[in-house]
């Protein structure tokens, strides 16, 4: 992680970490940047979700971008797969989202992709850090004049119906599928797509008033949905869970059983496989992963590969392992022949392709895998870096792993938030709530 960005763009707490002199700069910045790729002076597509503090956050981008001569492409409300394909698709220098995902509302972000719509890499990201810091002493560069604003009006439909291009053989008539939009991004594109796909759909918490955005609800809180549909007595075949800015989706079944990323990956990977279409049979997975996930696409001929957290590091290995099929347990999911980031819609599509082309029978598949237990515990902390450095942690991290030979154990601190995540994974759960409960003790010893 670098002194502004994280694993997944810039982030803070709006109006705090997150002002509008940062946001300038990062607007200047980023035009700075792009100008010494081309000598021309193009146009930068921004999104951004449903948080009051976007409008503020955009205004301050945009005028650093203008001030140094870029244009802007003003997209509205739109998932962050969508600004990514949009920038590629309406020809943009670049793409920017304003978005802190699955935060809360308090916080917000800025999150950059590339004209092909790739998010930059961390050497990219560094020359715009340096950039962000000495700004103020360039001056507009290649003679460029002050950039133009432009407001496109029709970003939704545009990104719907190019996704839907790419499953023209997909029909959903007969299906009542339910949505949580998590107040955010997705609130008119999900139930949009999917009404065009003929399903039945019911979309829940999809009237954002700039401050609900994934307030106990969405991704994060996938038991909203199954609450909601029993409580209202809705009969569903299958729901699904958005984060606020759309890059990640959680599948339900109307039993309780959560399909979280690891699961669809893989009963995605094992159709695909199965039918001849899984490139080099390699899924790509994270740190965090499920081990039974792992071992299930083993017997079955696919070989899993564990990336660092964050979606563009998946798709780095992705690219380098020649993989269709990589993600996260959270949901983000990148399916390489059609999207570069992860897309809750796209992962929706694709699950329920196969859903209905099996007629729902590879969720049985579900019984084969022999789930590990896994715990994730946050530790809220403003010293992330001082605390992994230590080697009393890393002294206890190698005693418990010596102590249980198949306990998996990682810390690491938060890209997004002030936080250091403990994970530990075994077969046995005793053995996983005493390794975090000993590592949280060391932790807070040294707070």
């Amino acid at each position: 992680m670098g002194k502004y960005f994280g694993t997944d763009g810039i982030r803070g707490i709006a109006n705090i970490e997150l002002n509008p002199e940062l946001s300038f700069k990062v607007g200047k910045a980023l035009s700075l940047y792009l100008q010494k790729q081309s000598s021309n002076c193009g146009v930068v597509g921004i999104g951004k979700d449903t948080r009051l503090s976007g409008d503020m956050i955009e205004s301050s981008v945009m005028s650093g971008l203008l001030s140094s001569g870029m244009s802007c492409k003003l997209l509205g409300i739109l998932p962050t797969p969508a600004v990514s394909r949009l920038t590629n698709l309406i020809h943009c220098e670049a793409g920017i989202v304003i978005s802190a995902s699955h935060n809360p509302v308090s916080d917000n972000g800025i999150k950059i992709f590339d004209k092909f719509g790739f998010k930059l890499s961390d050497i990219d990201e560094e020359i715009i850090e340096e950039l962000i810091d000495s700004c103020s002493n360039h001056s507009m560069g290649n003679g460029c004049e002050f950039g133009r604003s432009f407001v496109e009006n029709n970003s939704s439909q545009i990104y719907v119906e190019s996704v839907l291009s790419e499953f023209k053989d997909l029909n959903l008539k007969g299906l009542n599928i339910l949505v949580d939009c998590a107040f955010g991004a997705t609130y008119f594109t999900t139930p949009y797509a999917l009404d065009k796909l003929s399903a039945k759909v019911i979309s829940v918490n999809s009237f954002p008033d700039g401050a609900n955005i994934n307030v106990n609800c969405g991704s994060t809180h996938p038991e909203f949905i199954i609450n909601y549909a029993k409580e209202n007595k809705i009969d569903f075949d299958i729901a699904f869970s958005h984060d606020g800015d759309g890059d990640r989706v959680i599948a339900l079944l109307p039993d309780g059983r959560i399909i979280d990323g690891d699961i669809i990956m893989s009963l995605c990977a094992i159709y695909k496989k199965n039918n001849s279409k899984l490139n080099n049979r390699i899924v790509v997975g994270t740190i965090m992963s499920n081990k039974g996930i792992e071992e299930y696409l083993k017997e079955n001929d696919i070989e899993f590969v564990r990336s660092n957290v964050g979606d563009k590091y998946v798709l780095r290995d992705m690219i380098r392992l020649k993989a269709e099929i990589g993600g996260e347990q959270s949901g983000h999911i990148i399916f390489l022949e059609k999207v570069k980031t992860g897309d809750g819609l796209v992962t929706m599509l694709e699950f329920l392709d196969i859903l209905v082309k099996t007629d729902f029978k590879i969720i049985d598949e579900i019984k084969n895998i022999n789930f590990y237990h896994q715990n994730l515990t946050n530790v809220k902390t403003l010293n992330k870096e001082v605390l992994l450095n230590s080697q009393l942690i890393k002294d206890t991290i190698d005693k418990l792993t010596k102590d249980y030979k198949d306990l998996r154990i990682n810390v690491r601190p938060s890209g997004t938030e002030p936080l250091i995540r403990i994970f530990a994974e075994a077969k046995e759960k005793d053995i996983v709530d005493k390794a975090i409960e000993e590592l949280k003790l060391v932790i807070d010893s040294l707070a």
